[in-house]
C-alpha cells in the first residue's frame, strides 16, 4: 500500500537545477501475512525494491511533478508500478 510522501524534494518543471532531486515515500508491505513499512527513494530513474526472494517490484514515476510555488497536498500523490 502506498501510505505517503515523507519528503519531495524534487526539482521543480519550469527550474534548472543542478540536482534532479528525490523524493521518499512510505509502503506497507504484506508478505506471508506479516505486515512491514519500507521507505522508498524515488529518483530520476525511478525506484526497485525487494519484496521477496527473486520478486522485485519497479516503480516508474511519482505524480503530480512539483511546480514553482504549488504545493501539493499529501492526499493528491500517487505513485506508478511497472509490471
Amino acid at each position: 500500500d502506498f501510505l505517503g510522501v515523507i519528503s519531495d524534494s524534487r526539482c521543480p518543471k519550469e527550474v534548472t537545477c543542478i540536482w534532479p532531486g528525490e523524493a521518499k515515500v512510505l509502503l506497507g508491505i504484506t508478505k506471508n501475512g506479516n505486515y512491514s513499512e519500507k521507505e522508498i527513494v524515488i529518483r530520476e530513474g525511478g525506484a526497485e525494491i525487494s519484496v521477496a526472494k527473486d520478486v522485485f517490484v519497479q516503480f516508474s514515476q511519482l505524480r503530480p511533478y512539483p511546480e514553482t510555488g504549488v504545493k501539493i497536498p499529501a492526499d493528491a500523490y500517487c505513485m506508478s508500478f511497472l509490471q
